[in-house]
């Protein structure tokens, strides 16, 4: 898994994801995917954006020596989330 700390785990992951659903962090504009997304409860997440928050959880730091695409879905994957290619070019929260 590359660069990808392995002690994060789904918790960390779902706690970012509650955190920009609930509008307590919001993704900047430069961190927004343009080929794949994190799907969760019909909602389409920047899978790179989700993991470096994740890490601030489980490390104390944002990561930003990991790359996108295979390496964060494969890790998501283990953690029984759903990658997809986005639609629409890049992601949206609807």
């Amino acid at each position: 898994m590359g660069n990808i700390p392995t002690n994060i785990t789904r918790e960390h992951i779902l706690a970012v994801i509650h955190e920009l659903e609930h509008g307590l962090d919001s993704v900047p504009p430069r961190e927004h995917s343009t080929k794949y997304c994190l799907l969760y409860n019909g909602k389409h997440y920047p899978p790179k954006y989700v993991v470096r928050r994740a890490n601030v959880r489980a490390n104390g730091e944002e990561l930003w020596s990991h790359y996108g695409g295979p390496e964060t879905n494969d890790f998501l994957r283990t953690r029984r989330f759903d990658t997809i290619e986005c639609p629409h070019g890049g992601t949206r929260f609807d």
